[in-house]
């Protein structure tokens, strides 16, 4: 059993440094707050229909959070894809979110070339490698995440960050979005088992 107030023991107990991570968390919120904010150069959602957002594991989890928090207040589905396969109704009325912390996602960037294909409208989220290269090479909107730790020691920031994302375009779309939808409700869709 470790001693709370021996803060050597607590170090010892925690080579990761996790109990850090935790409780630098609003720090986090904050920062990743601020890079949602400064997402750019952003696409048109005067005339979207739908929101996919593509990701994994945690990559995944704003994706959860969105329509958790929006569903009800947005004219336009929100779909979770936790899988290669972008949901067939996904064209260029779709705006595509493709997350992955470490950009190197198989399903991630199945999406992405996927969306690119049908013409949807794509921001990448991303640390880094091969989702960001994508996206900058194609001059796609992309939000840079915060490297250099572990995907599950990032999730704080992360999750702001892609949420605040997220709700900035579902917002808009809110706000110049009129009548019904084709595309399914607010759904998610599990990935392989």
């Amino acid at each position: 059993m470790i001693d709370l107030d021996d803060e050597l023991a607590v170090r010892a107990g925690d080579p990761g440094g996790m109990l850090g991570t935790v409780a630098a968390f609003p720090e986090q919120c904050r920062e990743g707050y601020r890079q949602g904010r400064l997402a750019a150069p952003l696409p048109e959602v005067l005339d979207v229909s739908s929101i996919a957002f593509c990701g994994m594991g945690g990559s995944a989890v704003a994706g959860d959070v969105i329509r958790a928090l929006y569903a009800d207040r947005l004219p336009v589905p929100v779909v979770v894809v936790r899988s290669s396969e972008l949901p067939e109704f996904c064209g260029p009325h779709s705006l595509v979110l493709a997350s992955s912390y470490s950009g190197g996602t198989a399903e991630a960037l199945a999406c992405f070339d996927e969306a690119i294909k049908r013409g949807c409208r794509v921001i990448a989220i991303a640390s880094g490698g091969e989702l960001a290269f994508r996206a900058e090479e194609l001059e796609l909107a992309r939000v840079t995440l915060p490297g250099g730790c572990a995907p599950v020691a990032n999730d704080p920031a992360a999750v702001v960050t892609r949420s605040e994302v997220g709700c900035s375009i579902a917002t808009s779309a809110t706000s110049t979005a009129s009548g019904p939808t084709s595309a399914p409700a607010a759904t998610s869709q599990p990935g392989p088992a």
